[in-house]
Parts: structure tokens; C-alpha cells; sequence
């Protein structure tokens, strides 16, 4: 069996229930006397692995199909329902990747495997971006009380009354029903634990596409109050029922321009999505400020959307946690002459990359 060591992230080999992995060996020799028994050295692809020293498919009647581990959510259960390793896996990505708002908040990592890169879609999906994107999720959360079945209250209701924070909150008289002790209690939430209550909300929501859909809508609120009113809510600018790319053009055709006098462009930290329609509308726009996202999942689509407006000239993408970012983005940005990466985690390939290429473009790079 295959496990994962939490404290250590590190995958770990179990020798009395053995699993395949792929492109991975254990060190036979030595995993009884190792601590963990790690899996430690690359195999061709039809070697089994599954019993004692290597063996060919053909020469082993042990041979048993490669086993994944399953990432977690907090409470140490899927959050997607119904999703099992490698294929499932790898359709719920494919899922989300063809789906417009999905796509922004998908990992492309190659390097890791569909369950991993799943894991991390996972992980940003459920990420409450900051303070105020928490009240917008949790306004949404309130508006909505009413109208979620029975189980659904009660269940959420569990949630929020296990965490040591957030149970003071709720009431504790019978007569009062589970709707009217959540109502109740998110309407007296202090603000440090808005977000905690905010992420709660989030998780219970299984469908990944229908999750997708509503961080796209607390994204562009967040980038709305900006430019418009600090009190927007999600709800006044995406009514329930209406068709939210149709809202987004509405919004920015009365707002165009207000949009069309920017030049410097501000973008909440965490935000993963960046309308194309709302950056087209932004013609003079020269400089843009995305920096201390720490984003678990890199933001290309964003970046992509972004490098496309025609007089940008300083890009700031500094403390967002990159690992990388490929030459071929910064093609389109014909103008750019200062490009600030700093404090970024990119390897000492990858800044040798950036800076060959910043050097033969003659753009100001920090790195």
C-alpha cells in the first residue's frame, strides 16, 4: 500500500501491502531496515514492482494496476463526491479545463501527476482570497439560507459548530430552528472569523464547475469595487437566473469610461481571473500591479489576458509564489520595458531564461 506521510508530505511505501506506482522502484534490499522504506529510484514503465525485486509483466502473476494517492481535503475526506484516482481524476480536470470559468483555476503542472494536479485545483477552488472577498462569499452565503435544503443547513451547521472559533456564535436554544442559528451567527461574526466561516461555505459546495463559477463572480466583484462602489455585493451585479458573461459586458458598458481613463491598473492580491472583455476595454492601461497573490496554483490564464493589453509597459508580478513562467507569454507584450518577478521561488534555470531573454528584449527585469 501506497500511503502519504502527512508530516512530511512525502509518498511512502507500506511492504506489507504493496501497490505499483509507476516509474518508481523501492529500495528492496533495504526497506525492511529503513524507517519509511522510501520508493527511491526511476523503472522502466512495464517493470512490476508490486512483489519483491524487479520483474517483467509477463514473468509475474502478481501484477496489479497502479495505485494513486488520493489528496485530501481538511476534514481528511474528498471534496469532490464521487471522484476516485487517475481517470476520474484526470475527467474532472478535463472538465474544468473546457469550462470558461474552470479554466482559470486549473494546475498545468506536468510534472505532477493528475491526482496531484487535482489536489491543487482543489486547493485554489477552495481558497478564501482575502477579508473582504470572505464578507462577499459570506452575503452570498446569507442571501441564500432560506432556499438550501434541510440536510444542507444541517449539515453546515455541524461544520461551523466544531470549529472552536465560530461555536460561540451559535445560538444554543431548542426552539430555535438550524437556518435561524446559522442567520444568527454569521450576522455576529467578529471580523477575524469571517474568513474561517467563508471557507466552511465554500467546501460545502461539491460541484467543481458550480464552485468555478461562483470564485469567478467573487473575483470580478472584488476587481468592480475598485473601480465603481466598495459595497457592491456579488448578487447586484450577477442576479440569480441572469447569464454572468452577459452581466460582465453590462457592467463594464456602463462603466466604459471610467475604464477607458486608467492607466494604472490595480488587481486585488489571490485574484485568479482577469476577464479578456474587461482588460479590451482598458486600452490605456501602461501599468499593472498583481503582486502578493501567493498563489498555490500560477495564474497563467490571467497573465496571458493581461500581457494582451497593447500599451502595457510595467508589469508587477512580485511575491506570488511562481515557480514558472513561460518565455512564450511575454511575446505579446510588444511595449513592456520593466517586468518585476521578485520574490518568486523560480529555479536558477528558469531566472537564466528570464533574464537571456529580458536582456535581448531590453526589458527591466527584477528577479
Amino acid at each position: 500500500m501506497i500511503r502519504r506521510d502527512l508530516a512530511t508530505n512525502t509518498i511512502m511505501y507500506d511492504p506489507e501491502r504493496s501497490s505499483r506506482i509507476p516509474n518508481y522502484h523501492v529500495d528492496w534490499k533495504n526497506h525492511e531496515t529503513s524507517p519509511q522504506g522510501y520508493i527511491d529510484r526511476p523503472i522502466p514503465k512495464d517493470e512490476d514492482v508490486t512483489e519483491g525485486p524487479k520483474k517483467r509483466k509477463s514473468e509475474s502473476s502478481h501484477y496489479k494496476p497502479k495505485v494513486a494517492v488520493e489528496p485530501l481535503d481538511v476534514d481528511g475526506h474528498w471534496a469532490f463526491p464521487n471522484t476516485t484516482p487517475d481517470e476520474e481524476a484526470i475527467d474532472t480536470l478535463t472538465e474544468l479545463q473546457e469550462h470558461p470559468c474552470g479554466s482559470y483555476f486549473v494546475c498545468t503542472d506536468g510534472l505532477l501527476s493528475p491526482i496531484e494536479r487535482l489536489g491543487k485545483t482543489q486547493e485554489v477552488l477552495y481558497q478564501v482570497p482575502d477579508s473582504i472577498s470572505a464578507g462577499l462569499i459570506l452575503n452570498y452565503f446569507q442571501d441564500r439560507i432560506d432556499h438550501f435544503s434541510h440536510e444542507w443547513v444541517e449539515t453546515y451547521l455541524e461544520k461551523f459548530s466544531q470549529d472552536t472559533d465560530l461555536q460561540v456564535y451559535v445560538p444554543t436554544e431548542q426552539h430555535v430552528t438550524s437556518a435561524r442559528k446559522l442567520q444568527i451567527a454569521c450576522q455576529t461574526l467578529r471580523p477575524a472569523h469571517i474568513p474561517k466561516a467563508a471557507e466552511i461555505f465554500l467546501k460545502s459546495l461539491k460541484n467543481p464547475i458550480e464552485l468555478a463559477e461562483l470564485r469567478v463572480k467573487i473575483d470580478f466583484t472584488r476587481i468592480a469595487m475598485r473601480f465603481e462602489d466598495p459595497t457592491l455585493t456579488v448578487d447586484e451585479l450577477f442576479p440569480e437566473g441572469e447569464d454572468m458573461v452577459e452581466n460582465i459586458k453590462t457592467w463594464i458598458q456602463s462603466n466604459k469610461e471610467k475604464l477607458a481613463e486608467k492607466e494604472l491598473f490595480l488587481i486585488p492580491p489571490h485574484i485568479q481571473t482577469i476577464p479578456p472583455a474587461l482588460l479590451k476595454s482598458m486600452p490605456n492601461i501602461n501599468s499593472v500591479k498583481l503582486a502578493h497573490g501567493d498563489f498555490i496554483v500560477t495564474p497563467y490564464k490571467a497573465i496571458k489576458n493581461i500581457l494582451t493589453l497593447p500599451k502595457l509597459e510595467h508589469l508587477n508580478l512580485s511575491h506570488n509564489r511562481l515557480t514558472d513562467f513561460p518565455i512564450g507569454l511575454l511575446d505579446t507584450a510588444k511595449k513592456l520595458k520593466v517586468l518585476n518577478l521578485s520574490g518568486n521561488l523560480f529555479s536558477e534555470h528558469t531566472k537564466t531564461t528570464l533574464q537571456n531573454y529580458c536582456a535581448r528584449r531590453e526589458i527591466d527585469l527584477m528577479i
